[in-house]
Order: C-alpha cells, then structure tokens, then sequence
C-alpha cells in the first residue's frame, strides 16, 4: 500500500483509553460532540423524510420502524480519548427527539442496553467499527420488543443463544494501523435455528440484497433497508420473521415493498448518517432503480424462495477418515426431503438412506423431522476410489423439487 494512503487511513483512527479504536469518518467527532449539531430546519428535514416514509406505509397497512445503530463513541464513551465530549445534542439525538415529539414514530436506538451488557461480556469490538455478535443480539432483542408492540412475533431469549469460541483479529479499523493489533471479538448464534439464509448476492456494499427464510411460515414478513450494522443482526431478527428481504440502501424501493407485502419495513442506519442532510447519503446519495443498484429487478428477488435445513454430522471438513466411513446427518423441509444424494470429486456415489430416527429434531415445524436423519456407507475399495484428499458433497432434495447442499467440503481418506 502506497505510504500516504496508509497515513492517511492511520489519520482515520483515533486510540483511545486500553487500545480501544474508533474511526474519524463523517466527522463523527464534531457530530458527537455537538459541534456538528443540526439547525431546525435540518431536523425539520428528517422528520418530513421519516414521516413521509410513515404516512405511505401506513395507507397500505404496513408498520414501519426506523432503527438507528448507534456509534461505537456512545457506547464506550469511557475507553474514547482524553477530553472527549458525547453530547446530547448530537443529530441523531435532535431527530430522535423531534420524530418523539411531533409524530407516531418511535426510533429504536439501543444505546443503554449496549452499554448496561459490557459488565457481562463487551458488544463491540475492540479494534473494529462494528459491534459484535452479542451486541447484534441485544440489539435484535430491542429491535424486536418494539416491533412486538405492533405485530406479533416470537422473541428470542438469551437461553436460546448459543456462545462460541472468540475470533481474534484486527478488525476494519486494526488494519488501518502499521502494525495491525488484534484483539478478541465475540460470537454467538441462535442454538437451535429455524431460519436460514436463502440468498445473498455478491455486491457486499450498497445493492446488496439478503433473503432470509423460516421454517415457520406462519410468521410475519419483514422488509429491511439498511447497512451494515444490520449484518450482525439478521441471523437473530430472521428467527422472529417466515421471511425477510434486505436490501443495503438509504432509500425505501417502495416497487420492492409492494411485490413482498411484508407486515413491518424496517429503515435501519447507522448513527453518523443520522447527520446534515447535506452529508447523509439518505439525501445525498442518488436513489436508483433497483435493478440498476442491486442486479435484481422486483420479480427475481420474489422469485427466490423455498428452504431446505441441514447439517452434514460426519465426516468433518478437512478430517481424515478412514473407509469404509459413514456419511451421516440431517434435513428438514417443509414438504419434506426426497432424496439426498452423495457426490465424491464430482462423481454421484449415490443416495443415502433417509427417515432416520431423530427425536432431537422433533421441533421443527416440518414433516417427518423427528425421521430426517440419514446415513451413506461409502465404501472406497468397492467403489474404486484411491487415498488421499477427495472432495464430497451432499445435496438434498425436496419432495417439491428444491435443491440445497448440506456440505462441499474436502476430506482426506487414509490409506
């Protein structure tokens, strides 16, 4: 990397109190400041925008909740540098209080909640701009509690979460620095899991569009704008939704809206866009057909639906094995699985056995769950298969006729 665009991203970052990183993007100093406060007529501008949004949604009978991330500064304003200010006139605070004041429209903004929870474990990471997984799910968790005020869902429970190992990395403001610290960030995911993501298309910035689905398709629908604060929180908002299109964008796509009919949309931003209209991209970036943003019209986004759940027990990615082996594990659909079929380096080896007994699957609100199991004897002397790495892979197949694969992964057969 050329030496002034390395001092120039290092210039970016501010260190604080033990370590702790914090971006300088959008001027989010002088917005928490105070420096950067908004005039009425600014505020007025993001009422009228959010409002606006309301009043259309509501006339269709849709709720709508505008979701505000908050910064990174707010919630550990104690590890932020000497002489800092958070000051409660910020511009998200000003829009805040105004959509509070003067319309039906109550923004979610969990700072309290983000910071009360570090005496448990921290909700952001240390050298990264984004809270972490934990801070995701407290997050969803407030998210969810107002969304239930209007629509009924189901909301997951801290006992239903499961906490994994910690990924230690240097996170997208550590790489920044020459050298790069690293430090631990949080995970944790929904123990038992009935959603799933369905689709997620390749442009990771703004267009990007996320398709998630539920197993309960008696749940609501949800329609999602957003950035990438709301990655974090997907996979636990998805366990509350039958399903759920997100779309990286400022603007609502009311064409999108319209074709989903969803129950609630939800406009998610980040804190320091909540900022002069002038600088947001919610007024400053243009608003572009759809297709032209995320490479999908309306219809090809609609289009794609139908889930299938599973998990390939054994062999394990990159395990040796020694054969004869068994490859063994489950899948659940809603009109239940048809086949699964094993494939070594490309080759069809065949179909497993399937209605298996697995009692411990037995929650899912699907056919045959507590019978999804199966198992595949793969024999390599009979099937003339030599030692060494190979490459399998186990696709299952919906009486419906849905395809998904359940492992693509490399194993190593011994001698």
């Amino acid at each position: 990397m050329p030496m002034d665009r390395r001092t120039e991203l290092a210039n970016s970052v501010a260190i604080g109190k033990d370590g702790w990183l914090f971006h300088r993007d959008n001027s989010v100093f002088e917005q928490m400041s105070g420096a950067k406060s908004l005039s009425n007529a600014e505020v007025q501008t993001w009422v009228d925008l959010i409002s606006g949004h309301q009043q259309w949604l509501s006339e269709r009978n849709i709720e709508f909740c505008f979701f505000i991330a908050p910064e990174k500064h707010v919630v550990y304003r104690d590890h932020l540098p000497q002489g800092t200010v958070i000051s409660e006139r910020r511009p998200a605070m000003q829009v805040i209080r105004a959509l509070r004041n003067t319309t039906p429209i109550d923004p979610v903004y969990p700072d309290e909640e983000l910071r009360d929870e570090r005496v448990s474990r921290e909700t952001y990471h240390a050298v990264g701009t984004h809270w972490n997984f934990f801070g995701g799910f407290l997050a969803y968790r407030q998210l969810a509690r107002e969304i239930a005020k209007r629509v009924d869902i189901p909301i997951l429970d801290i006992e239903e979460i499961r906490f994994l190992e910690s990924w230690i990395h240097a996170g997208d403001l550590g790489v920044r620095l020459d050298p790069e610290p690293e430090t631990p960030e949080h995970r944790c995911c929904v123990s038992f899991s009935k959603s799933k993501s369905l689709f997620g298309s390749t442009n990771y910035d703004r267009g990007h569009v996320a398709i998630y689905e539920n197993l309960d398709v008696t749940l609501p629908k949800a329609v999602i704008f957003r950035d990438s604060s709301f990655t974090w929180i997907l996979p636990f908002l998805s366990e509350s939704f039958s399903r759920i299109v997100a779309v990286g964008t400022p603007h609502l796509y009311y064409d999108l809206i319209e074709r989903e009919k969803p129950d609630i949309v939800i406009l998610e931003m980040i804190e320091r866009w909540v900022g002069p209209p002038r600088e947001s991209p919610a007024f400053i970036v243009k608003k572009t057909p759809l297709r032209e943003l995320s490479e999908l019209s309306v219809d090809e986004i609609a289009r794609k639906t139908g889930l299938i759940i599973g998990f390939v027990d054994s062999p394990a990615p990159k395990s040796e094995v020694r054969a004869p082996f068994d490859v063994t594990g489950w899948a659940v659909s809603l009109k239940g699985v048809q086949e699964i079929g094993v494939y070594l380096d490309g080759r069809s080896l065949g179909n497993a056995d399937i209605g298996i007994s697995r009692p411990d699957l037995a929650r899912f609100p699907c056919v045959d769950a507590a019978t999804s199991g199966f198992r595949f004897r793969l024999d390599a002397a009979t099937l003339n298969i030599p030692a060494g790495k190979h490459h399998l892979m186990v696709q299952a197949v919906s009486r419906d006729g849905l395809r998904q694969k359940l492992c693509d992964i490399s194993i190593t057969i011994a001698p």
